[in-house]
């Protein structure tokens, strides 16, 4: 059966029955497949507040990276250079996470939608947990006032998400 028979004789019914069919099978059966589920509008607010609670993860795994294994203490006099990077590293979390308070209060009160809720509320643990491992935790001394810095800020996000969700 060679190439000139498809297109001539039985063969070339055969494969428009094949293609009709499979129009028609496609046009009927394969249709409600493209209906779908709607988007949700609050989509974006959700990739948002799920954002946010990524950078607070990120922010906790370094909060108890400093809490397990804190400084060196120093050998040399003064002591204030050998901390110095891990003191700037936690007021940098710190202005992070005010960043964090400014971006969730723009947002607004969240519309009644499921989703929205559920993610606010990932912020607030996410907030909340690294507000419970720092007082948990004790932060070596020449850190203690940064962590606290830290503390204070994700404690702000954690109010500022219980007063969105009322």
């Amino acid at each position: 059966m060679g190439i000139k028979t498809i297109v001539t004789g039985k063969g070339a019914v055969r494969v428009l029955v094949v293609l009709l069919m499979s129009a028609l099978l496609f046009t009927t059966v394969a249709a409600p497949v493209y209906a779908g589920v709607e988007p949700s509008p609050f989509k974006a607010l959700v990739n948002k507040l799920n954002s946010v609670v990524n950078v607070l993860e990120e922010i906790r795994m370094h909060v108890d990276a400093v809490l397990v294994l804190p400084p060196e203490p120093c050998l040399v006099v003064p002591p204030e250079p050998c901390h110095k990077g891990t003191v700037n590293m936690l007021n940098a979390k710190a202005h992070q996470l005010n960043i964090l308070y400014d971006r969730i209060a723009t947002l607004g009160p969240p519309p009644d939608d499921s989703k929205v809720r559920e993610a606010l509320m990932n912020v607030r643990d996410a907030a909340q947990a690294i507000v419970d491992d720092i007082r948990l935790g004790y932060p070596p001394d020449p850190c203690r006032e940064a962590m606290g810095d830290v503390s204070d800020a994700a404690q702000a996000i954690v109010d500022l998400a219980n007063r969105l969700l009322r």
